[in-house]
C-alpha cells in the first residue's frame, strides 16, 4: 500500500520568535490540501553538550508516521559554536483529510534536547467529502458508498446517452472514441448509430442484468466505436502482450482488454467508483473487479487525472448529483487497501530512532545524561521488552516505567542514560534495545568515551525531600544542613531545559517565575549532586 506524501518540512528563518524554547506541542489546526502554513521552533545551543572539541551542533529531525514517504528525513544541521541560536519553520501541507502527527526533534551532537509534537487536521477544500474525514479502510468505503448514493438522480439510459453524446463527451459537435481515438460528428443517439458509435459500459452491464441505476450511471459510460466496444466485450482490463486485435493503442487478447494510455487512468477510476457505489458483481463466481484491481491501481497511480476528466466529473454531478471520488481526490485510494472485498490495512512496523542511537565515540562529554527517542511510525503497536546496557558501565537514569511496555502507533518513548557510578568514568558499553518490531528486534549501539556520572544509588541514599508537591510559588527541601556545606539548586523542565540555577542559602526555592508544568529539581552540594526529584508547578 502506498505511503502518503511528506507533510512536515523544515525551513530555516531567523525572525522574531513565535514559540519560546521548550515548547512541546505545535497544533496547526485545520488546513486543506490547497493550503499550507508554518509555525516555528526556536533553538539555543548554549547548554548543549559537546565532546572533545569546542564545536556545538544543532540538528532537526522529523519523525513521521503513516503520512510520510520516508520514516525520517535527513537531519538538518545548524549552529557551529556554543550559543548559536535561531529558529526553524515547520511547515504543514496535507494532501489527505486526516489528522497528521509526528515529532520534531531538536538535537545536539550527542543528545535529544527538545521533543516537539506536531499535529494538524488535514481537510479537503471540496466539502462534498466532509463525511470521509479521518476515516480509513472499510469505514471510508462505507462513507463513500453512502455519499455516492445520497440524493443521486437516476436519469434513465436514454437520457444518460443523450447528455453524453450531446454535451458531456461532445467537443465542437464531434465525439471521440475513448478506446481508438477515432472522431465522428454527431450529437444524438441516432447520429451515434449512423457513425457506428455506441455506449461502452466500463463495468459490463451483463453482470448486473442491465438494470438501473447501474446501467445509466454516466460515471462509467463512454462513447466508443461499435467495433472496439465489441472487442472489449465483458473482458477484464489488463496487460495484453500478444494482441489478436488492436486499434489506436487499445489491444485485445488472451482474455484481457488493454485500453490506450489516454484511457487507462480513467478506466481505473470509473471501475472503482462503480464498485464503491453499486457493489462488485460475480463473473463466473469471482467478483469482477477483484480480477483486475491490482492493475487498475497501478494505472490510477501512473496516469494522473486530466482537466478534461475533472470537467466531465463536474458535468455529471450537475445531472446525477454525485461525483467520482477518485477523480476529485485520487489519493483517497491510498487509504483503502481493497475496493473489492474487505479492506484491511497491511501491518506496518516502523520503529524510528533519534540520530544518537548509533555507535558513537564521545571523547570527554560535558553532560551527566543523554536523552534518546524511539518513535512508532507504523500502524501496529510495538512492544519494547527491555532497554539495558551489557557492561553496566552506563545505565538508564530516572526511568520509572516497567518492561515490557507498549508503544502505540504514533507515540514515542524517551529515555536518558549516563554513568553508573563515580564522578567521572571511562566507558565502553553496548546499549541493547529489544522489541517485537521486525527488523528492529535486537538493536545494539556501542558508546565509548568518558563522562560525568550520575549514580542513582548514591542519590537515593540522601535523606532529602521536596514539598509541597504540587507547588505554587515556592518549594522547600527537607534534610539540608547549611552548617558546612554550599548548596546549589538547579531546575529543569520536562524536556531537560535549564530553567533555574542559583545558590541556595535556605531550604526554600522561589519558583513563582516558572510556568505551570512538570519539573526536576536537583541539589548540588559542594559541586556534587546529592538529590533530584520531580515536582509539579500548578
Amino acid at each position: 500500500m502506498m505511503a502518503y506524501k511528506l507533510k512536515f518540512n523544515l525551513l530555516f528563518l531567523f525572525i522574531a520568535p513565535i514559540y519560546v524554547i521548550g515548547q512541546t506541542n505545535i497544533n496547526f489546526g485545520s488546513i486543506n490540501e490547497k493550503s499550507s502554513t508554518f509555525k516555528s521552533v526556536n533553538y539555543n545551543s548554549t547548554d548543549f553538550p559537546k565532546g572533545s572539541g569546542d564545536s556545538v551542533y544543532t540538528y532537526f529531525t522529523i519523525m513521521g508516521n503513516d503520512w510520510t514517504t520516508a520514516g525520517v528525513t535527513a537531519p538538518i544541521k545548524a549552529g557551529v559554536k556554543p550559543g548559536a541560536s535561531g529558529q526553524v519553520n515547520v511547515s504543514f501541507k496535507p494532501n489527505q483529510n486526516v489528522v497528521h502527527k509526528g515529532l520534531v526533534l531538536v538535537e545536539s551532537e550527542y543528545s535529544v534536547e527538545q521533543i516537539v509534537v506536531v499535529e494538524g487536521q488535514g481537510t479537503f477544500s471540496n466539502n462534498y467529502y466532509s463525511t470521509t474525514r479521518n476515516l480509513n479502510e472499510e469505514a471510508l468505503k462505507t462513507a463513500l458508498t453512502t455519499l455516492l448514493n445520497n440524493g443521486t438522480v437516476s436519469l434513465g439510459y436514454s437520457t444518460a446517452r443523450d447528455n453524453m453524446y450531446a454535451t458531456i463527451d461532445n467537443s465542437g459537435g464531434r465525439v471521440e472514441c475513448v478506446y481508438t481515438g477515432k472522431m465522428a460528428a454527431f450529437t444524438t443517439r441516432a447520429g451515434a448509430n449512423n457513425a457506428s458509435f455506441n455506449c461502452e459500459h466500463t463495468y459490463p452491464q451483463g453482470f448486473f442484468s442491465s438494470s438501473d441505476p447501474e446501467k445509466s450511471d454516466i460515471h462509467h459510460l463512454f462513447p466508443t466505436t461499435t467495433t472496439s466496444n465489441s472487442r472489449r466485450g465483458n473482458d477484464p482490463f489488463g496487460t495484453v502482450s500478444s494482441p489478436s486485435w488492436q486499434d489506436g493503442g487499445s489491444k485485445s487478447g488472451g482474455g484481457n482488454f488493454e485500453p490506450r494510455d489516454a484511457q487507462k487512468g480513467i478506466v481505473a477510476r470509473s471501475m472503482m467508483y462503480f464498485v464503491l457505489r453499486h457493489g462488485d458483481f460475480n463473473d463466473g463466481g469471482t467478483p469482477f473487479l477483484s480480477k483486475q484491481e491490482a492493475i487498475l491501481r497501478t494505472w490510477n497511480n501512473q496516469f494522473s487525472v486530466t482537466q478534461q476528466e475533472k470537467d466531465r466529473n463536474t458535468a455529471i454531478f450537475g445531472l446525477q448529483k454525485n461525483r467520482s471520488p477518485f477523480v476529485d481526490y485520487p489519493q483517497l485510494l491510498e487509504r483503502i487497501a481493497k475496493i473489492s472485498g474487505t479492506s484491511n490495512a497491511s501491518a506496518k512496523f516502523d520503529l524510528q530512532l533519534s540520530r544518537n542511537l548509533r555507535d558513537m565515540t564521545f571523547g570527554s562529554l560535558d553532560t551527566q545524561t543523554i536523552q534518546a527517542v524511539l518513535y512508532n511510525g507504523g500502524n501496529q503497536e510495538i512492544t519494547v521488552s527491555s532497554i539495558d546496557f551489557e557492561n553496566s558501565q552506563l545505565k538508564l537514569v530516572g526511568f520509572t516505567q516497567t518492561f515490557p511496555l507498549k508503544l502505540a502507533a504514533g507515540s514515542y518513548l524517551s529515555f536518558r542514560f549516563g554513568g553508573a557510578a563515580g564522578a567521572v568514568i571511562d566507558f565502553d558499553d553496548n546499549l541493547v534495545i529489544k522489541t517485537n518490531a521486525p527488523g528492529s528486534a535486537n538493536l545494539k549501539f556501542n558508546y565509548k568515551g568518558s563522562a560525568k556520572a550520575n549514580s542513582l544509588e548514591e542519590l537515593n541514599l540522601q535523606a532529602i525531600s521536596v514539598y509541597p508537591n504540587p507547588a505554587q510559588n515556592k518549594i522547600s527541601f527537607d534534610g539540608l544542613s547549611f552548617t558546612d556545606a554550599k548548596f546549589e539548586a538547579v531546575v529543569y523542565n520536562s524536556i531537560g531545559k535549564l530553567m533555574i540555577s542559583t545558590d541556595l542559602n535556605s531550604n526554600e526555592l522561589d519558583i513563582s517565575q516558572l510556568p505551570s508544568g512538570s519539573y526536576v529539581a536537583v541539589i548540588n552540594e559542594n559541586g556534587s549532586t546529592v538529590f533530584q526529584s520531580r515536582f509539579v508547578k500548578d
